[in-house]
């Protein structure tokens, strides 16, 4: 379990296949994979077990989620590209249970979703949950019981969080810690393939990596504003404003200051990002920023890396919320 390294919920449902096919006196593991990771499991497992194994993964699939086709292929498991239907997860399912169906004399079946016969429902069911039996044991051996309430240990005036205040801050981790990342790496991937030569001058090292986070945090907010609820009332600039008023903060406006940047309308990763208010600013200062900036390095260091020649097909498509900015889709090619 220690070798999934992400794959958690899936190296349970892969072993226990394993040892079914094992006790079956089969030698061939078969299963489906979309991301990857089902696979990159089930290939784990098989080479544990000493078994064969073949994962049957839609083409489109395998060409974006090539590292873990490189896992699956070092582990020793054989991948079988599917090139009907829509060339996905749903057409690699269709084909490994017909290559089960002709074959399953020799064969045996895992399924990483809850798809498929029944049997195979309950047995991907079963094993998945194997994570919340130990989990369970675990909090017996910690607190001699299962808990019925965890209290959350950030307290405000001695007081611990509420359970609904609870729920609304996992909730924003959930979507800080995603939605915002994945559109400041998408954004700044743009932008650099669509103004003069900025890719090019970044793979060849002229431009710095940081200067253009700062300047994509600028430019192209993830978050163009945030609204806030005043708790009394606030007088500013003259204006007052009342008590339980909705205010929203407008990042994106404020980035484009006149006053404050010069020729704002123009990308420029040389600027002062010390300015730049895409993560707010004092105690409502984002605490997972430096996080989000370690991603972008990764993502941007790793696609210089293999995608060098990388190419902007078109300005693909902007995510749904009003409130954000950031590609949903953005085609590229590469040479």
């Amino acid at each position: 379990v220690s070798a999934a390294r992400g794959g958690a919920h899936k190296i349970y449902g892969a072993i226990t296949a394993a040892m079914l096919c094992k006790k079956m006196g089969k030698s061939y593991l078969v299963t489906d994979t979309g991301a990857g990771y089902n696979g990159k499991m089930f290939s784990i497992a098989a080479k544990h077990f000493g078994l064969k194994c073949k994962v049957f993964m839609g083409h489109r699939d395998v060409l974006r989620q090539k590292p873990n086709v490189d896992a699956m292929k070092k582990n020793g498991a054989e991948i079988v590209p599917v090139y009907t239907g829509s060339q996905t997860l749903v057409d690699a399912v269709s084909e490994v249970m017909r290559f089960w169906v002709a074959n399953h004399e020799k064969v045996h079946l895992g399924v990483g979703s809850t798809v498929s016969a029944n049997i195979f429902v309950k047995i991907c069911g079963w094993s998945t949950a194997q994570i919340s039996r130990e989990l369970k044991k675990q909090m017996i051996e910690e607190f001699g019981k299962i808990p019925k309430n965890i209290n959350v240990n950030s307290k405000i005036n001695n007081e611990y969080l509420s359970d609904d205040e609870v729920v609304r801050l996992l909730a924003q981790i959930f979507v800080a810690g995603n939605e915002t990342t994945t559109s400041l790496i998408s954004n700044l991937v743009w932008r650099l393939l669509s103004i003069d030569n900025l890719w090019e001058e970044f793979v060849n090292d002229q431009l710095e990596i940081d200067g253009l986070i700062n300047e994509s945090l600028r430019y192209d907010p993830p978050l163009l504003g945030l609204f806030k609820t005043t708790s009394r009332d606030v007088t500013y600039d003259d204006i007052t404003i009342p008590s339980n008023t909705k205010v929203m903060m407008h990042y994106g406006a404020a980035n484009r200051d006149s006053e404050i940047f010069d020729n704002p309308n123009k990308f420029d990763s040389t600027r002062d990002g010390k300015k730049v208010i895409s993560f707010s600013v004092g105690i409502h200062i984002c605490l997972g920023r430096e996080l989000a900036r370690l991603e972008t390095r990764v993502a941007l260091r790793a696609l210089k890396k293999r995608f060098p020649n990388l190419k902007l097909i078109n300005n693909g498509q902007r995510v749904g919320p009003f409130l954000f900015w950031g590609r949903s889709k953005l085609p590229v090619s590469h040479n």
